[in-house]
């Protein structure tokens, strides 16, 4: 039988992906495919068929590093037999991001490390990557090239630099970026902005993220009208905080648990706003929305864009102070969304799905403060779980969620 050579130059690469994680990761995950694309390569869907395969992993809990993990080590089992000794193998994504100083030691079957800036690089990496032999590689971007297109590579057994993961993101895509859709035809996310300042102990993402950036308002509706005239009728906005989108962009700092103003500068309402006079049969859904951001103003206008899906997503931890004290989220936590938006806006829109409870809820007592709240709850101890034990200040506690049928 004949053995495939990955270094064979003589056909296009195939690149393949394997994206794990959430809906954000996903777009990462397209970004790099655009970029696979728009250097000559193609794409396969099946991983034995794949000169290059990534991992585009997860790290937000405990269980998703396992998944991620043992996505890496089956790969490379399955390339030795498929009788693919030369595929590589590339790790992206969140774990990537925060762990890969330590990953690099731990799993020599990867032939590559990239953070979450050099997404819309991975054409040239690959490019990189298949034109050498060496058994592990980072890449990283030139700090004293003032072109982002070009890279740095280290090249060592074991000296070799992982600077990306002592520094938080900062890239966020653009309306003109390079993508290969990996959603149906007839929906698609759209990230509006990336990262997240809000400093909840039972979140890492701010340090795998970064800081919380929001793209141009220009750019998002630019997209939409891009994708709605491919025939897209599902757009969904995605981002860590999405009700913050915009405040960032202020030209006085806006701090995480600032009150939502559109007089002050770009905000989800604003853009809500624009979004509903583009042309087309298509409706918009929110994901990823905080309560210390939900105001009067944003269900006015959700009330009246007959575009945006009747629909919320949105992390209630709480109501009962004792509870979210414990999480670090006092200040963003359910009581602001019931002091700042009126019983009466409130009612504009009813699909408020459930709570999110980052960890147990000590007392029935707690749990009646929600019911009397209007919302008839249970608790399911273990049904979402927020462990992380070596990132979070109070792992140490189980977890439960809180369902709002």
């Amino acid at each position: 039988m004949k053995v495939t050579n990955a270094t064979d130059f003589s056909r296009k690469p195939k690149v393949g992906m394997i994206s794990l994680g959430c809906a954000k990761n996903l777009v990462d995950a397209e970004v790099m495919l655009g970029s696979v694309l728009q250097r000559g390569m193609e794409i396969t869907s099946r991983a034995e068929d794949a000169d290059v395969l990534v991992i585009n992993t997860c790290a937000f809990i405990d269980s998703a590093k396992e998944e991620s993990i043992e996505a890496i080590l089956e790969a490379h089992q399955q390339r030795g037999l498929n009788k693919r000794p030369d595929q590589k193998l590339i790790v992206s994504g969140c774990m990537s991001q925060r762990f890969a100083r330590d990953l690099h030691n731990e799993l020599p079957e990867v032939d590559a490390f990239i953070g979450l800036d050099q997404v819309k690089e991975l054409g040239q990496i690959v490019e990189r990557i298949m034109g050498k032999r060496r058994r592990t590689l980072n890449v990283q971007r030139s700090m004293f090239d003032t072109d982002s297109s070009t890279l740095d590579v280290d090249f060592g057994d074991r000296d070799f630099d992982l600077a990306f993961t002592h520094k938080r993101p900062t890239y966020i895509p653009d309306y003109d970026t390079p993508r290969f859709r990996l959603t149906p035809t007839h929906s698609a996310y759209v990230k509006i902005a990336e990262g997240c300042n809000h400093p909840c102990s039972f979140c890492v993402i701010p340090q795998m993220r970064g800081k919380h950036r929001s793209r141009k308002p220009e750019s998002v509706l630019a997209e939409i009208r891009a994708l709605v005239g491919e025939g897209v009728r599902e757009i969904n906005l995605i981002s860590q905080d999405t009700t913050y989108y915009g405040m960032d962009l202020w030209e006085a700092k806006a701090g995480p648990r600032q009150p939502v103003d559109s007089s002050r500068g770009p905000t989800l309402a604003a853009l809500l706003r624009d979004i509903q006079q583009i042309k087309g049969d298509f409706w918009v859904r929110l994901l990823y929305t905080h309560p210390a951001h939900w105001s009067d103003e944003l269900i006015e206008t959700i009330a009246e864009c007959d575009k945006v899906a009747r629909y919320i997503d949105i992390p209630l931890q709480h109501i009962a102070e004792s509870q979210t004290a414990r999480w670090n989220s006092r200040r963003n936590a359910a009581h602001y969304f019931y002091r700042r938006v009126p019983r009466r806006n409130r009612c504009r829109i009813r699909d408020i799905t459930g709570f999110h409870s980052p960890q147990p809820v000590r007392t029935s007592w707690d749990i009646q403060i929600l019911a009397g709240r209007g919302f008839p709850c249970r608790q399911d101890a273990g049904a979402s779980s927020r462990k992380d034990k070596e990132l979070t200040l109070s792992s140490s506690d189980g977890d439960a969620a809180i369902h709002c049928p």
